[in-house]
């Protein structure tokens, strides 16, 4: 039986935890009984593709969507849904898995729902919290940690905060805002700033009915942390949609090194898109405030954000202890960063369930991460890392200056650590599930 797996990008063009997920997903279903095949969108483009990558089948559909503000708040289909569909009919899948949804003109909700009006099965995997958070942080106008229930007085604040505003502004328009919400008059028609802020209630108002959707349209919905499963049960979600299949490391190192010798300089790794929400600007700030011959940097991924990663290697240039070390092939993250005494991975959004984090222990060394809830579920403090408060560089300085003064704090954190979950486990599990399905169909 077919599984499609649906998603915006996919290796070798773009490479980040979804993708490596997928990929390792559908690498193993084909070593097994399942057909697997991976469908993205063809930006700009008025026709299908197709190619291999590792003998895993992927589908490039047409999607010459001409990205409006009409398409970006969710007022008409994307251009690609008839391609998309036809090659749901052509292939006929048992499952259609879906990983991510896109605010636009990629994989949206739209999707989801001309697909479970096929007759097949449809999945789910939540990946991001953005499902149920307009910011995407799920942090309190990011300064303390959001329960995660959708409400429109305190998401409204929070975009608004977000979004630059004053908290006196934010108090003025916000009882504008809801006066129109309550005649039903969205001002998102306005095609202004003033229009999109005023428009917040109805825009919270459908992230959270199109939550409720996905639900409907969804067979399973899996969630790959505790946490999060939490938050879609305080805004709806059925328990019995829901699957918990949490995340694996792709490859582990057996026998984790055991160490007790401390010595400085303390050898810091970053792993990741070198994007806003990855922080890299603030690691960077905190380590001009620190002694060179006692920290060093080396910062491994490709740009999520060309102008953002020139800023960033321009900040850095004149830094003996940085170094930039390009794209880290992904069957050489483990081994690499087994080199390192630290990984730090200073997200300013919520992460779900990072994959990098299960890199680092599966590598044998601890984590320096910010607290949002991903980090949070599987750092323990002191144990296997240390959390800072996110966006915080001053109280990421004071727990880096802690383990420059105390090095020997990082070696018994590594003798600590234990060998971290496979993603043999994980594959297990989801063909467990996939049978499951399709046995009930």
């Amino acid at each position: 039986m077919k599984i499609i797996h649906a998603l915006n990008h996919f290796l070798p063009h773009h490479i980040a935890g979804t993708e490596m997920y997928v990929y390792t997903l559908a690498k193993a279903m084909n070593k097994c009984d399942l057909e697997s095949l991976v469908i993205i969108p063809n930006y700009g483009a008025q026709e299908n593709e197709e190619y291999l990558f590792e003998n895993i089948r992927v589908i490039k559909y047409a999607e010459p969507s001409i990205v409006d503000r009409a398409l970006q708040m969710g007022k008409r289909n994307p251009d690609g849904l008839p391609f998309f569909m036809e090659l749901i009919k052509r292939e006929q899948p048992g499952i259609i898995h879906f990983h991510e949804l896109a605010g636009s003109n990629g994989i949206t909700l739209s999707h989801v729902k001309a697909a479970s009006e096929t007759g097949c099965k449809v999945m789910m995997t939540f990946h991001l919290a953005r499902y149920s958070c307009q910011t995407g942080t799920l942090m309190y106008k990011n300064e303390v940690p959001c329960d995660g229930f959708i409400n429109i007085k305190k998401c409204t604040l929070c975009c608004y905060h977000k979004n630059g505003l004053s908290d006196a502004t934010s108090a003025l328009l916000l009882p504008l805002a809801k006066l129109l919400y309550s005649f039903h008059v969205d001002a998102c028609g306005w095609n202004n700033r003033v229009g999109t802020a005023l428009s917040y209630p109805f825009i919270i108002d459908q992230l959270k009915k199109n939550l409720q959707l996905l639900a409907g349209y969804c067979d399973r919905m899996v969630v790959i942390s505790k946490w999060y499963r939490e938050v879609l049960l305080l805004n709806g979600v059925a328990a019995d949609k829901m699957i918990l299949i949490e995340q694996g490391a792709f490859n582990v190192i057996n026998t984790l090194p055991q160490s007790t010798k401390a010595s400085l300089p303390v050898k810091i790794i970053f792993v990741g898109r070198i994007a806003h929400f990855k922080g890299v600007n603030l690691l960077i700030e905190v380590m001009k405030k620190l002694s060179p011959e006692k920290i060093t940097l080396d910062i491994y991924g490709d740009s999520g954000d060309k102008d953002y990663m020139d800023q960033c290697r321009k900040d850095s240039e004149k830094m003996i202890n940085i170094c930039w070390k390009g794209r880290l092939s992904p069957d050489k993250v483990v081994t690499t960063m087994s080199q390192y005494d630290l990984l730090c991975l200073p997200s300013t959004v919520c992460e779900m369930s990072p994959l990098v984090v299960q890199e680092a222990l599966a590598a044998g060394i601890p984590v320096i991460a910010s607290n949002v809830y991903g980090n949070a579920e599987q750092i323990k403090e002191g144990i296997n890392g240390w959390l800072f408060k996110m966006n915080d560089s001053n109280d990421l300085m004071m727990k880096m200056k802690m383990l420059i003064e105390h090095p020997e704090m990082l070696y018994k954190a590594k003798n600590k650590i234990q060998v971290p979950r496979t993603f043999e486990k994980v594959v297990s599990e989801y063909i467990n599930l996939y049978k499951e399905l399709l046995s009930s169909t």
